[in-house]
């Protein structure tokens, strides 16, 4: 494993810096964060009193069975035997790669600096292929890679592929014998396309995993709960090895407080909120219509738009100046270096108040 490729969260250092400004007594806009501002469902947080004995000690390996078997009932095709609960999808997917011992990874670009990450430390060699490239879906199938990983909806854009586009991966995959890892954690928050059409289309594909969880879908980041999909025997229980012998399990009163309602009514309210926030965005940027996410809560903007080509700068520019947390696109893969990364899962009035100073910061912005 080399370290010296382990770059820090740029996401996480920007918010820690937004910290150290408020601290100082600053304000602070965060439109950084990978969160959802709303607390957790006050119908599963009422129950935390009421949680069984064993909810404070340790659980299996594979996670408490009432929860895998909830998880099962929301899913097609999959049973409670399939399923690993880990803590956070993070660290499940490093489990993952771990487990099919493999060592090339290719991953669709703009991309979640996570997956870099979890790559660099399974000690995989990491390619990015940028979809903004014309001829991406050529130079995927001329790639030489072992393991895909893509994201629906995706981090940092919102982009969902097509499911012609789905198709094409899975051919390509196939071909090449290689493992699709396939993150659906902003599933709940795809507004214009039905995801679970897309992952009906790669379902009969023997190597997929699919990998979920509740931080972004119930407000329950702190919780760390996520899961994944392994038809593989051999995939899974190696999984669960790993995860035995580095985390024992996942946090077991985090599992008994979901496994009697794993679809709370108030995360529809998440949902709606969001999609509302998306739209007051384009109505205070109506120039930003090519970035409308068509998921997830975040837009992705190319400031050359303005003529600002360096990202990194601004972000960096308007935090300390004017108190906007952003985070720069360049952490998101390679050719990004002009785009910035929004977050509009915040309040409301705070996004509004946010980009309306934006707004007037960017007319007058000098690089």
């Amino acid at each position: 494993m080399d370290l010296s490729k382990l770059k820090k969260s740029a996401s996480i250092e920007i918010t820690s810096l937004s910290k150290s400004l408020r601290d100082e007594g600053k304000k602070v806009y965060t439109l950084s964060v990978g969160d959802t501002h709303f607390p957790s469902p006050k119908s599963l947080l009422l129950n935390l009193a009421e949680l069984p004995q064993e909810a404070t000690h340790y659980s299996s390996s594979q996670g408490v069975l009432k929860l895998r078997e909830a998880i099962a009932d929301t899913i097609v095709g999959y049973n409670a035997s399939e399923i690993i609960v880990v803590p956070g999808l993070k660290q499940g997917f490093y489990y993952l790669l771990e487990a099919l011992n493999l060592k090339k990874a290719v991953v669709l670009e703009p991309a979640w600096l996570g997956y870099q990450a979890t790559c660099v430390l399974a000690g995989y060699e990491y390619r990015g292929i940028s979809t903004y490239e014309n001829e991406w879906i050529s130079k995927l199938r001329n790639a030489h890679f072992e393991v895909i990983i893509i994201c629906l909806p995706n981090n940092p854009d919102g982009s969902i592929l097509t499911l012609d586009q789905i198709e094409e991966i899975k051919k390509i995959a196939e071909y090449k014998n290689a493992w699709i890892i396939l993150d659906i954690i902003y599933e709940r928050y795809s507004f214009d396309v039905n995801i679970q059409d897309l992952i009906f289309a790669l379902k009969s594909y023997s190597r997929l995993v699919i990998g979920n969880g509740f931080s972004k879908s119930h407000a329950m980041t702190g919780f760390r709960l996520g899961y994944l999909l392994i038809k593989d025997p051999v995939v899974l229980n190696n999984s669960i090895k790993i995860q035995q012998n580095l985390a024992t399990c996942p946090s077991t009163h985090s599992q008994y407080l979901l496994a009697d309602d794993v679809n709370p009514e108030e995360i529809n309210d998440f949902h709606n909120y969001y999609k509302e926030n998306r739209n007051i965005v384009l109505q205070i940027f109506p120039e930003w219509d090519n970035f409308i996410p068509k998921g997830g809560f975040y837009y992705f903007v190319d400031l050359s738009i303005y003529g600002i080509s360096n990202g990194d700068k601004f972000c960096i520019d308007v935090l300390n100046n004017y108190g906007i947390a952003m985070v720069m696109g360049s952490a998101y893969g390679t050719g990004f270096d002009s785009f910035v990364r929004i977050s509009y899962s915040i309040d409301r009035d705070q996004l509004i108040e946010a980009l309306n100073k934006l707004k007037i910061i960017i007319q007058n912005y000098n690089e």
